[in-house]
């Protein structure tokens, strides 16, 4: 690891920890009913933008199909859209950003799968991770908590293999260390993230997970 990569990681951590505790006290002192999502979402957006600052990267996919799952999660929130046609929009977001951003052409050469399948294997595990962390939802603090958890994983494996994308490394790490804050957060004020958090959250961690533990398996 670069000291260019150190320095961008622990900004990009630092800005998510404070965007987070930012909008949460905000929401706490003018909204305190209101769900923490906005605090994920704008954790998640800043860590991702200082990290790809400077840059041309499809990192930036990942940022708006972030954007995409929490408004289809804010239509169901909402009770515009049903579940099935949550899942659905979820499913193609994730597909979308799986074709932009994970390295399918590596993977697929690696695991012997056409890329159109691991899309579609991408897309179908990001739905079910996001239907099921609506779910978990019913208990204030148990998605955060559950994302919290993965991403530490994920970053000590990627961290551990050597895995060489610095830059989802750090994403992942400052996801991680926000989704334990709004947990706690989240579990203290009694108030669940609802399907616009847990949306967000499936989508970007999901993704950056898979990217991680799928480069971690077949580097050597």
């Amino acid at each position: 690891m670069t000291a260019d990569w150190t320095d961008l990681g622990i900004t990009a951590l630092l800005a998510a920890l404070v965007a987070s505790g930012a909008v949460s006290a905000l929401l706490s002192w003018r909204l305190p009913m209101t769900t923490l999502a906005s605090a994920v979402i704008a954790a998640g957006t800043l860590a991702g933008l200082v990290l790809l600052f400077g840059q041309f990267a499809p990192g930036y996919c990942l940022i708006i199909g972030g954007f995409a799952a929490a408004g289809a999660g804010l239509l169901y929130d909402r009770a515009l859209i049903p579940v099935v046609v949550l899942f659905i929009i979820d499913a193609v977001i994730a597909a979308a950003v799986a074709a932009f951003y994970l390295p399918l052409g590596q993977l697929g050469a690696s695991f012997g799968l056409a890329p159109v399948i691991l899309v579609i294997a991408v897309a179908l595990l990001v739905a079910l991770l996001s239907l099921w962390l609506c779910r978990c939802d019913r208990i204030p603090g148990y998605p955060a908590a559950i994302t919290a958890f993965a991403g530490a994983i994920g970053t000590f494996l990627a961290v551990w293999r050597d895995v060489p994308d610095w830059q989802a490394i750090w994403w992942l790490a400052a996801l991680a260390a926000t989704a334990l804050a709004i947990a706690i957060i989240s579990r203290a004020r009694a108030t669940p993230l609802g399907a616009t958090g847990t949306g967000y959250l499936a989508l970007t961690t999901g993704i950056l997970l898979i990217n991680v533990i799928a480069l971690a398996v077949i580097t050597v």
